[in-house]
Parts: structure tokens; C-alpha cells; sequence
């Protein structure tokens, strides 16, 4: 792929670049501004000891655009090239961090944003003691483990009235991709298609290569026909949309309640 096949990624870019001081690249810092103490946002945080909802949603809006730029700086470096899997597995990570970040704020109910935080936070630590598991790692004598910290968050959510069922429930990337599509009005079952796309070639899965591309040769091979297949381009351009499209939503709801009055 050459710089002009992918020039449809250059809104994508202006959109992080906007964001992004990356003239030290070694001290990159990415620019949402600052919370408003008497915010909803600050509002969300208080009392989580910790557990904040600004964090997730924060983590989720840098993370997208890190890979975002990662692809950038690819794509338009001298002589920019890209392989076949690299772009999927970039937007992919950018998807599902943006999403992430969209589905966590789009509620207008405290409640909802802050469950919707603390599963993650609660997914999160648990995905930290399989860590420990495989790693050996005990924590230090007066340090807490992922599981303990699990059941931590767990409390805290049932000490503010949130359903421990709201707070214990995997996370399920499908669902919250397609959730955060529909959030910024998009339709979910696309958005889903698109992410799952581009998880299959993340993988090096074989049937996105079956069923988006185009053979363009054939030769015979000993048991039946070894085939050229080309991937056209274009077909990335849904997926990179979506990503513009849930980032924008994401920094539109971060400034929203990270300015306005939590009166």
C-alpha cells in the first residue's frame, strides 16, 4: 500500500494530530484538558477512592489515539509502506479503546458511568490475578492482589447501590464496540462487522483473506490450485470511519462532562 491509496486515513490523522504534542516523542502528551472541579466528571469520581471514572475514560481516549498515531507515523514517513495485517490490528486496538471510552460516558445517569467504570476496573483486576497466576507474582506484605482488588471495587460498587451482577459481568468487546457505535449513531451490527475484520487479520486469521479479497492469478499446485489474491485498499476505509467516528464521539462526551456544571 502506498501513501496515496491511503489518503482517505488523513482525517483519521488531523483528528489525533490535533490532540497529540508529539514533538518530543519520548514525553508524548496527549491534550483532553483539564477536569473542572465542579464538573459531572469530577462529580463521577468522587467518593471511588481511586476507582475513577475519568481514568477509564482517559486510558481509553489515549490508548486509541496512540495506536493512531503509531499508524501516522507509518503511513507518512518517507517512502511510507505498510504491510497487510499492521493497519487492521492498529484500528482495531483505536476501536475498541474508543469505543470503551464512548460507552462508559454516553449515559446520562451517574449510576450507569459509574458501574459501567467500576466493571471495568473490576474485568481489569481480574485480568491482573491471571497476570500473577502465570507470573508467580505474590504481591509485597502490604500490597493487595488483582483478586483482592477485584472484591474491592466489587464493595465499593455495592456500597453505592450498583448491582454487583453490573460490576461482576465480564466485558464482552462485541457488545461494547457495537454499543458505542450506536451511541455516536452509527449502526452496531456494522461497527461490529467492521471490528471483527479486523481482529480476524490481528489473528492472522484465514478468512479475511478468503472473503475480501480478489484472486487475481492462479497456478496449479499438487492437489488442487495456489491462488494471488489482492486486498483492495478501500476496504479499510469503513473500519478507519468507524475509529474517527468513535474518537470524535469520545472527545465530544469527555468535554462535555468534564466542563459542564455538576449542579
Amino acid at each position: 500500500m502506498t501513501q496515496a491509496e491511503l489518503s482517505y486515513l488523513l482525517p483519521l490523522f488531523n483528528l489525533a494530530s490535533s490532540l497529540v504534542d508529539d514533538t518530543d516523542v519520548e514525553h508524548m502528551e496527549m491534550g483532553l484538558g483539564e477536569i473542572a472541579p465542579d464538573s459531572l466528571l469530577a462529580g463521577d469520581d468522587r467518593d471511588l477512592t481511586g476507582y475513577w471514572v475519568s481514568m477509564v475514560v482517559t486510558n481509553g481516549i489515549t490508548a486509541s489515539l496512540d495506536h493512531l498515531v503509531t499508524l501516522r507515523d507509518i503511513v507518512t514517513r518517507e517512502r511510507g509502506t505498510i504491510t497487510l495485517n499492521a493497519p487492521w490490528t492498529l484500528l482495531r486496538a483505536a476501536v475498541e479503546s474508543a469505543a470503551m471510552a464512548v460507552w462508559v460516558m454516553e449515559s446520562g445517569q451517574r449510576a450507569t458511568r459509574r458501574g459501567r467504570a467500576l466493571r471495568l476496573w473490576h474485568y481489569d483486576f481480574g485480568q491482573r490475578q491471571l497476570w500473577e497466576n502465570d507470573a508467580g507474582r505474590v504481591p509485597p506484605p502490604r500490597g493487595s492482589s488483582g483478586k483482592d482488588r477485584a472484591k474491592a471495587v466489587l464493595a465499593l460498587g455495592t456500597a453505592l447501590g450498583i448491582k454487583p451482577t453490573q460490576i461482576s459481568t465480564d466485558i464482552n468487546y462485541a457488545d461494547i464496540v457495537g454499543h458505542g457505535a450506536a451511541a455516536v449513531g452509527l449502526d452496531r451490527t456494522e461497527a461490529r462487522a467492521r471490528w471483527r475484520e479486523a481482529s480476524a487479520f490481528a489473528h492472522g486469521r484465514s478468512w479475511p483473506l478468503l472473503a475480501l479479497t480478489s484472486p487475481t492469478a492462479a497456478q496449479e499446485i499438487e492437489g488442487g490450485f495456489g491462488l494471488s489474491l489482492t486486498l483492495n485498499e478501500d476496504r479499510l476505509r469503513p473500519l478507519a470511519d468507524l475509529v474517527h467516528d468513535l474518537l470524535n464521539g469520545a472527545l465530544t462526551r469527555y468535554a462535555e462532562l468534564a466542563a459542564s456544571s455538576d449542579a
